[in-house]
């Protein structure tokens, strides 16, 4: 298990659309509105949302830096293992990378096999070297 609390560094942000069925799923850094929305494939991964905004303009709060406990992933196609670089899926989900200059959410803490499981990653935001 881990805490929780250990580093972490959470933003607030608007949501761009309702992203009520999306916690703990990778957005995007903000738009000009100030606004953010779910990652897409191999897009810039800014943070990991950690609350249920219903709505557009809701609050967002955005985990941008620590340990994110809790990542939603698919390591259905290639299983992810602990200590592989992920990135965003089309859906916002983490899902491992090992193509130089990726752009990255960080490193997973532990592994996935599965669509739908949650992973804790160190947030880290780099390329793959």
């Amino acid at each position: 298990m881990y805490n929780k609390s250990a580093n972490a560094v959470v933003e607030s942000w608007e949501a761009a659309s309702d992203l009520s069925a999306k916690q703990f799923f990778i957005v995007t850094s903000p738009n000009a509105s100030r606004q953010v929305a779910l990652a897409g494939a191999g897009g810039f991964c800014y943070g990991v949302l950690q609350n249920k905004p219903a709505a557009a303009a809701r609050s967002a709060a955005v985990q941008t830096g620590g340990i994110a406990p809790e990542v939603e992933s698919d390591g259905s196609g290639t299983a992810i293992a602990s200590g592989d670089w992920v990135k965003s899926d089309a859906n916002g989900r983490a899902v491992k990378t090992t193509t130089p200059g990726d752009l990255t959410l960080g490193k997973a803490l532990d592994a996935s096999s599965a669509s739908g499981t949650r992973i804790a990653v160190v947030i880290i935001r780099a390329h793959v070297p």
